[in-house]
C-alpha cells in the first residue's frame, strides 16, 4: 500500500511526505522529536537560489548542504584574502620608505612568518572542515537509511518494534540515488560524445529516458540488475546506529496514529 510519497534526509533527521501530511523527525540534544503538519500549510519562504537548488534533480541531497552555503561567510573569506594579499604586497614598500635595507630584511622576515602562520591556520581550518564534513555526511547517510527503512515499515505493516524495524531494507529502487547512479552512467558520457550544439536537447532526452528507465527497473527489472543497483546504492545508505533506529521506530509509531488502517505483522 503506497503511503509515503517522498522523503528528505537531513543532518539531524529526516522528513517523510504523504498526500496529507509532512512528518518531520529529529535527533536533538533533548532527545527524539517527531512532529507533523498539513501539506496545505504555506511553505517556509525560500530564496531564489534555494528554490532553484531544491528543484534540481539533486535537490534532495543538496538540501542538507544549503546550510554550508553561507554567502556571508564566502564573501567575508574573499574580502579577507583580498586585503591580506594587498597587505603583504604593500608592507615591504611602506617600510622601504622609512627604514634602511637592513630593516627591509626584518620586514620581509615578519611577512614570511605571517604567511607561514596564515598557511598553518588555513590548513588547520581545512582539516577541521573535512572532519566536520565527514561527520555531517555520516549522519546524513545514516538518516537516509532510516528514511528508507521507515518508508518500508509504514507501507508493509511491520510492527513498531526495534527488532522488526532493524530487519527493514535500507535501500530502495524508488530513491533519488538510483537516478543519480543512472545519470552518472548514461548522461555524463553524452557530454563528450554529442556535439555541443545538440547537447541541450541530448541532456533533456537523456533525463526523460532515465526517468522511464527507472520506472521500468522498479516494475520489470531483471533480478540481477535490481540486486546490483541496490548493492551500489548501499554506498549512500550507511548502516544506522541504535540511536538512529530508535528515531525510526518512534517515527513509525507516530505515523501509525494517522494511518491506523495499516495492519501490523
Amino acid at each position: 500500500m503506497k503511503i509515503i510519497t517522498g522523503g528528505i534526509s537531513r543532518r539531524d533527521g529526516f522528513i517523510l511526505l504523504t498526500d496529507e501530511y509532512i512528518f518531520e523527525s529529529k535527533l536533538t540534544r533533548d532527545g527524539i522529536q517527531v512532529s507533523h503538519e498539513l501539506r496545505t500549510n504555506s511553505p517556509k519562504k525560500q530564496s531564489k537560489t534555494e528554490t532553484w537548488v531544491l528543484k534540481s534533480p539533486f535537490g534532495k541531497y543538496l538540501d542538507p548542504a544549503l546550510g554550508l552555503l553561507s554567502w556571508k561567510f564566502i564573501l567575508g573569506l574573499a574580502f579577507f584574502q583580498y586585503f591580506f594579499y594587498h597587505f603583504c604586497q604593500s608592507l615591504p614598500y611602506f617600510f622601504r620608505q622609512e627604514f634602511s635595507t637592513q630593516s627591509e630584511v626584518v620586514v620581509a622576515t615578519i611577512v614570511i612568518i605571517i604567511l607561514i602562520l596564515f598557511m598553518s591556520a588555513t590548513l588547520l581550518l581545512l582539516l577541521i572542515f573535512l572532519i566536520c564534513f565527514f561527520l555531517f555526511i555520516s549522519q546524513l547517510l545514516r538518516f537516509h537509511s532510516v528514511e528508507h527503512m521507515c518508508t518500508y515499515a509504514v507501507e508493509n505493516g511491520i510492527e513498531t518494534d526495534i527488532e522488526y524495524f532493524r530487519s527493514c531494507p535500507r535501500v530502495a529502487l524508488n530513491c533519488g540515488s538510483v537516478l543519480s547512479l543512472l545519470m552518472a552512467i548514461l548522461v555524463l558520457p553524452t557530454i563528450y560524445i554529442v556535439p555541443t550544439q545538440y547537447l541541450p536537447i541530448s541532456l533533456w532526452v537523456s533525463c526523460i529516458f532515465i526517468l522511464v528507465l527507472r520506472q521500468i527497473l522498479i516494475i520489470h527489472g531483471p533480478k540481477k540488475v535490481v540486486n546490483l543497483t541496490l548493492f551500489l546504492q548501499k554506498a549512500v545508505c550507511w548502516k544506522p546506529t541504535e540511536e538512529h533506529l530508535l528515531l525510526g521506530v518512534e517515527t513509525l509509531k507516530y505515523i501509525r496514529k494517522f494511518y491506523p488502517s495499516i495492519t501490523e505483522a
